[in-house]
């Protein structure tokens, strides 16, 4: 071959492997992994459908992001895919979240202890969205406003919350409890009832004889199917939809009431970010939160107009992603969920540091941590962290 010719190839194929490797340099920048993000959410429950939402109508691509998800059975789950690495963001309940970080000592009141294994709560998913159901033939009437067994109420309505107190005991103790694992909000908000009423609390064993001073749980029913197939359960807390699910589909239940109405505005689900991940990769976790921003403003516009085809659209896609749910399950499940990302416009989370400094101490109280936490207040700043978000909003999102 002519001299000339070869030298050219040369020229052309060094020239083609700089080009690459001026790419895979770029594409790896900042140990951004070709700005795909993983994802992990808990499945059957519509709380998050606004990811789902994201990724449909490309808001999270528009942006050069590419979600990946991964399902778990509850938020312990969710945790433990942050903490092992195998997911770069999660949807979870805000105990769950908080439980993991600190009986791990990964956050403490005064340090990131970890960075590979600690995650940062740094946006909101939702508030409210979850409800009680109970047996109809543990009650006294199954079809009275209140729900009354033992001839007590189970709460008394006071400007429109469900309180409940020791003179409610006879009504909830004795019962045994399904919920959808030890560390969810629901099972945290039963254990807080149980410590309201004056009772004590444990885990329930086929067989076991009950006392009416206890109110005994089973964990891990964390969806329709595993609840109304499990015999030994009278009563349990459980999120959308399947709360819907259980109470319109069940002939053997009723609902007790809304977790919104025991615990009116709670803190439900936000998304926690691996720190490691978010401090490497803080271009894609902005554009991630930019886009999930976007998504829950569709969702929330859609929710505000029934009539509009935005929302009709809604109810559709989201019986696509929980297969088995009836019109009518999506729309309630749709209509007791409050859906924000923030606590202000400019993506601050302000209210959600408050919220962990109070669910600190309400953990303590009902024993759910192994580890004292000095300083709630230094905590709740140290594992909420806004500057993403607020980068996001601003549309600073690089």
């Amino acid at each position: 071959m002519d001299g000339k010719i070869l030298a050219v190839l040369a020229v052309a194929i060094i020239a083609i492997a700089g080009i690459a490797a001026f790419v895979l340099l770029n594409n790896n920048n900042s140990g951004d992994d070709s700005d795909e993000v993983r994802v992990s959410v808990i499945s059957g429950d519509i709380h998050q459908i606004a990811v789902h939402v994201g990724i449909e109508k490309k808001y999270f691509e528009d942006r050069g992001i590419k979600v990946t998800i991964s399902n778990s059975t509850n938020g312990a789950g969710v945790a433990t895919s942050l903490m092992n690495g195998d997911a770069n963001l999660g949807f979870l309940g805000a105990p769950p979240a908080t439980i993991n970080m600190i009986n791990n000592g990964y956050i403490t009141s005064s340090s990131i202890t970890n960075e590979s294994k600690a995650y940062n709560l740094v946006a909101r998913v939702n508030s409210e969205g979850s409800g009680f159901f109970v047996k109809k033939a543990v009650l006294d009437d199954p079809s009275a406003a209140v729900p009354a067994r033992n001839g007590t109420a189970f709460y008394t309505v006071s400007d429109g919350a469900f309180l409940v107190g020791p003179e409610n005991a006879a009504a909830w103790g004795g019962l045994v409890y399904a919920t959808p694992g030890t560390t969810s909000i629901q099972h945290i908000q039963l254990l807080s009832i149980a410590s309201q009423l004056g009772l004590k609390v444990a885990m329930y064993t086929v067989n076991t004889s009950v006392n009416a001073d206890t109110i005994y749980y089973v964990s891990n029913l964390a969806n329709y199917q595993a609840i109304v197939g499990d015999k030994s359960i009278s009563a349990g807390v459980i999120w959308e939809p399947q709360y819907q699910r259980v109470i319109e589909e069940s002939p053997d239940y009723v609902s007790l009431g809304l977790t919104n109405d025991f615990f009116p505005d709670h803190t439900c689900c936000v998304i926690a970010s691996n720190v490691s991940y978010a401090k490497a990769n803080s271009a894609s976790l902005e554009k991630f939160l930019s886009g999930y921003s976007d998504a829950v403003s569709f969702v929330v516009k859609a929710l505000e107009d029934v009539d509009s085809d935005d929302y009709k659209w809604l109810v559709s896609f989201t019986k696509s992603k929980v297969p088995g749910l009836t019109d009518q399950e999506v729309k309630e499940s749709l209509s007791n969920i409050t859906y924000l990302y923030a606590d202000g416009k400019d993506g601050n989370l302000s209210k959600l540091k408050s919220d962990i400094e109070s669910l600190v101490a309400g953990l303590k109280d009902v024993g759910a941590l192994t580890k004292d936490v000095s300083d709630p207040a230094a905590f709740a700043n140290l594992f909420v962290n806004d500057q993403y978000l607020k980068a996001a909003v601003s549309g600073n999102a690089s």
